[in-house]
């Protein structure tokens, strides 16, 4: 290491071996020096806070002489970075990402941030709003950016500075919105008395398709934005459109037709204090994966029991994904020839997952079932064959997640009779 710094003081002028002061050494560049006690403090740090996830967003351990994590160190670090790393660097991260598209809607305990400028630290710190509440950066003593934070305290929930050598680590905390969770129960039909006193504070009742059917007395999906009138097609589908375009629950999710997630006990289903502590190590909460004796596209035929008409429908909305996200195409053929997968479309999550799952479905679902409604006249058939797209769009969920990068935690699904 020293050698490597004699070479780059060199190149910044100090060509004759001379001391240099505290304040000089201070002053060289981040990109021209590096502290290896200061990360060693950080990794401390990070293990007395309880940090288990961090994104080094800027490869600062990439550029470093950190070789290796402390043996006894259990936080888990992702990296973004486009080019190679030393094996022996690799040992650092637990997956490296090229971009942050990769890896943008996952969350994370706490974002690593190298020295930047006021302006880009600002700019960054907004970028990454739903990707940790606690963003670190280090920043050299007499900085522009430490002075910058300290003047802009109220911008913080808080802050907390904690001295290296060479300067500061900084830890700056984002104010969070409260907390509002919904489960979104969607139903077509009148649910008991009984199992309706038995669900948990905020999950709210929401019939499917009440453009098209008669009003059962529970919120419907056919105010503000909607597209309640392809209810016959799509199922739960145009209620999940309604929860995406009409409100703004920072936890959301959605469970339908007498299916429900529940934790531990089969009787209780899953509450908003259980969804919060899994959601503070997971993205999303779904069923448990099931194992079918055929591929998910063999599954739709069975449940539409016309094998023409289902090769129809895929081939309709694999054009339509085609046409609008081309690269999900090999996730797409992959999982549809898988015999494994979630099925129902039932899940809780945070909001921006279920923003970009939602506007990522709904590109290409709608303009496929337009045009397979009206190349197949689907409202003229049986009630199965008239879902045909309900079936296949509910497959697209798997084709999402297998996709994004997100830490998906399996619970159990119970469905009750008569619901």
């Amino acid at each position: 290491m020293l050698g490597t710094l004699s070479g780059r003081l060199g190149k910044l002028g100090f060509y004759h071996a001379r001391t240099l002061s505290t304040l000089e050494f201070k002053n060289l560049p981040l990109d021209n020096f590096y502290d290896v006690q200061a990360d060693i403090y950080l990794m401390n740090f990070l293990k007395n806070m309880s940090i288990k996830t961090l994104l080094d967003a800027d490869a600062h351990f990439v550029k470093g002489y950190l070789l290796m994590k402390g043996a006894n160190d259990l936080t888990e670090i992702d990296c973004i970075y486009d080019g190679n790393i030393l094996p022996m660097k690799r040992n650092i991260f637990r997956r490296v990402y090229k971009d942050f598209s990769e890896c943008h809607l996952r969350h994370y305990d706490a974002v690593l941030l190298s020295e930047k400028s006021p302006a880009e630290f600002d700019t960054a710190f907004y970028l990454l709003k739903n990707t940790a509440d606690l963003v670190i950066t280090f920043a050299k003593d007499g900085s522009k950016l430490i002075k910058h934070i300290q003047d802009n305290k109220g911008n913080f929930k808080k802050v907390e500075m904690r001295p290296s050598f060479s300067g500061q680590w900084i830890f700056c905390y984002r104010h969070t919105p409260p907390t509002d969770f919904a489960m979104y129960v969607v139903t077509h039909k009148l649910l008991t008395p009984e199992h309706v006193q038995t669900f948990p504070d905020n999950y709210k009742i929401i019939q499917g398709g009440h453009a098209i059917n008669e009003d059962l007395g529970y919120l419907g999906d056919d105010t503000g934005d909607n597209i309640s009138e392809l209810n016959f097609y799509i199922n739960e589908l145009t209620a999940l459109y309604w929860m995406w375009k009409n409100t703004s629950h920072t936890l959301i999710g959605l469970c339908h037709y007498r299916r429900f997630l529940f934790k531990e006990k089969r009787e209780n289903f899953l509450t908003e204090e259980e969804a919060l502590q899994i959601l503070e190590d997971y993205d999303i909460i779904v069923q448990k994966l099931r194992l079918t004796a055929v591929p998910m596209a063999e599954t739709v035929k069975r449940d539409v029991r016309d094998e023409n008409l289902v090769i129809f429908g895929a081939n309709v909305l694999r054009q339509h994904l085609m046409r609008t996200h081309p690269d999900y195409l090999d996730a797409f053929d992959y999982k549809m020839n898988l015999p494994v997968g979630y099925f129902n479309t039932i899940f809780m999550t945070r909001r921006n997952v279920f923003n970009a799952y939602c506007e990522w479905l709904f590109s290409f679902v709608i303009d496929a079932t337009q045009e397979a409604v009206r190349e197949k006249q689907l409202s003229t058939l049986v009630f199965r064959k008239k879902r045909l797209m309900s079936f296949l769009a509910e497959r697209m969920f798997n084709v999402w997640l297998m996709k994004n990068n997100l830490r998906v935690k399996e619970i159990n699904m119970i469905q009750i009779p008569g619901l």
